[in-house]
C-alpha cells in the first residue's frame, strides 16, 4: 500500500486534502482608531473620553434639518497619522455618505471617506519576531487613512434576552487604516497590531482605550494557490476585533474553515462575519452589502493643499517620543531583554519612560548597569505602587521613581 505524505497545513493525509494543502491565506486589516479629541467630528458633544454618560447632540442622533459642522482639529491628527504611515497627504479630500441600515446608525448612512481619502499610498515598518527569537523589520503597503464618524454601541441583556444601544458612541471620530493584503502568516498580523498600537500612542494619536472602543480591527481574508494571489473571487471579512489574542483565535479558525469547505468542492462568497470569542468560531450576521456611496454635499471639499500643512509636519517630529523599531533594537541586542519583557516595557507608556531614564541616570555617573536586574526591579516596583495606585500626577511619579532607583542601583554597582 502506497505510503500518504502529511500535509504541511496540519496531521492529514495529502490524498485526503490535496486541494487545501496548495493553499496559502492572504490577510488585509482595517484599523479604526478614535483619536485623541475634546468633541465628536460633526458635533460640539464632548467625546465619551472626556464627559458622563447622555452627552448626545441633535446631529448624533440624526434629527431632521441638523447639519454636520467639521472638528478642523481632526486635520491635524490626520497630518501626524499619515506622516507615521509615511503616506500622501492629497491635495483634496472629500466625505461621503456610505448606506446601510443597522440599529446602531441612526441616520441610515455612515459619513466616511471611501473614494477621496486624507492620505494615500503608505509604507508601515513593524517588528516581527523571527524563529529564532530575533527582531526583523517587516514592511506592509498602507492603502490609505481615511477619516470617519463611529457609530453606537449594541448592548447585549442575555438576561433579559434584548439587544440595547448605547448613542453615547454616535458621531466619535475614528481614522480607519487601510493596508495592502501583504500578510500571509498569522504571526505577522499579530506582530503587525502590536506594532502599530505602540506607534499610536508614540504619536499621540490616541490613548487605544480597548474597553471604549477605541482600537478596532477588521480582518479580511482568502485563501488562494502559491503565485495566484490576484485570481480570488471572494473576501471574508470579519469585523470588530480588538485584542491580539482574539485576532490570532478568529483567523485560526477562519482559515481552517475556509480550507474545509474548499476541499469539499464548494464555492465560498463575499461576506461580513463576527468572532464570538465563547464559541471560538466566526458566525455570518449579516451579507455584504451595496453601500450605495454618495458625496455628503453639507461638507463639500477640503483644500488641504491651500491649508499648508508642512508646518505641521515639523511640529509633529518635534513632539515624537521614541522611535519604535530603534528601540526594540536596542532593547533587544543591547540590553539582552527578550520578547516578553520588551512588550512589557511597551504596553504602559510610563514604563518604558521610567526604564529609559533610570539607564540614562547610570550612564550619566559613567557607569554600567546590568539591564535586566534593572527591568525587573522597575517591573516589580512599577506594577506593585503606580499601577495599582490612584495617582493622577504621572509626572510626580515619574521623578520619584527615577531618582529612588538611580540612587539605589548607583549605590550597588
Amino acid at each position: 500500500m502506497k505510503k500518504l505524505s502529511k500535509c504541511k497545513w496540519g496531521n492529514v493525509s495529502a490524498k485526503l486534502h490535496h486541494y487545501t494543502c496548495d493553499l496559502i491565506p492572504k490577510i488585509g486589516i482595517e484599523i479604526h482608531v478614535r483619536p485623541e479629541l475634546k468633541s465628536k467630528l460633526f458635533s460640539k458633544s464632548l467625546s465619551t473620553q472626556y464627559s458622563n454618560i447622555n452627552n448626545i447632540s441633535m446631529h448624533d442622533l440624526a434629527v431632521p434639518g441638523t447639519l454636520p459642522i467639521l472638528n478642523r482639529k481632526i486635520l491635524k491628527l490626520a497630518v501626524n497619522c499619515s506622516e507615521m504611515l509615511k503616506c500622501q497627504i492629497q491635495k483634496k479630500s472629500l466625505f461621503e455618505r456610505k448606506h446601510y441600515f443597522y440599529s446602531d446608525l441612526p441616520a441610515g448612512y455612515q459619513i466616511t471617506q471611501k473614494h477621496f481619502p486624507i492620505a494615500k499610498q503608505g509604507v508601515y515598518n513593524y517588528i516581527h519576531w523571527g524563529n529564532n527569537g530575533q527582531p526583523i523589520i517587516k514592511k506592509v503597503g498602507i492603502i490609505q487613512l481615511q477619516i470617519e464618524q463611529d457609530t453606537g454601541q449594541i448592548i447585549i441583556d442575555d438576561k433579559k434576552n434584548k439587544h440595547l444601544v448605547n448613542f453615547d458612541r454616535c458621531g466619535e471620530a475614528l481614522f480607519e487604516i487601510v493596508t495592502a493584503p501583504d500578510f500571509y502568516k498569522i504571526s505577522h498580523v499579530t506582530d503587525f497590531i502590536k506594532s502599530i498600537r505602540i506607534d499610536l500612542w508614540n504619536h499621540c494619536i490616541s490613548k487605544l482605550n480597548i474597553s471604549d472602543g477605541q482600537f478596532r480591527a477588521d480582518l479580511s481574508v482568502s485563501l488562494h494557490k502559491p503565485h495566484q494571489l490576484d485570481l480570488t473571487d471572494y473576501r471574508i471579512e470579519i469585523k470588530n476585533l480588538s485584542l491580539t489574542k482574539e485576532i490570532q483565535q478568529a483567523l485560526e479558525y477562519e482559515i481552517d474553515r475556509q480550507k474545509t469547505i474548499l476541499n469539499k468542492g464548494e464555492k465560498l462568497y463575499t461576506e461580513s462575519r463576527m468572532f464570538d470569542s465563547n464559541t471560538m468560531k466566526t458566525i455570518k450576521p449579516r451579507n455584504k452589502l451595496d453601500y450605495r456611496f454618495i458625496p455628503e454635499h453639507n461638507i463639500g471639499w477640503i483644500d488641504l493643499d491651500a491649508m499648508n500643512l508642512s508646518y505641521e509636519k515639523n511640529d509633529i517630529k518635534k513632539k515624537i517620543q521614541y522611535k519604535i523599531n530603534e528601540i526594540i533594537s536596542d532593547l533587544f541586542y543591547k540590553h539582552g531583554l527578550c520578547k516578553d519583557e520588551i512588550y512589557s516595557c511597551l504596553k504602559e507608556p510610563t514604563f518604558l519612560t521610567i526604564y529609559l531614564s533610570t539607564i540614562e541616570s547610570f550612564t550619566r555617573n559613567n557607569q554600567t548597569p546590568n539591564f535586566r536586574t534593572v527591568y525587573k526591579y522597575i517591573s516589580s516596583l512599577f506594577y506593585k505602587e503606580y499601577v495599582n495606585t490612584n495617582c493622577n500626577d504621572s509626572k510626580l511619579w515619574n521623578m520619584s521613581l527615577v531618582i529612588v532607583l538611580g540612587k539605589m542601583w548607583l549605590k550597588k554597582s
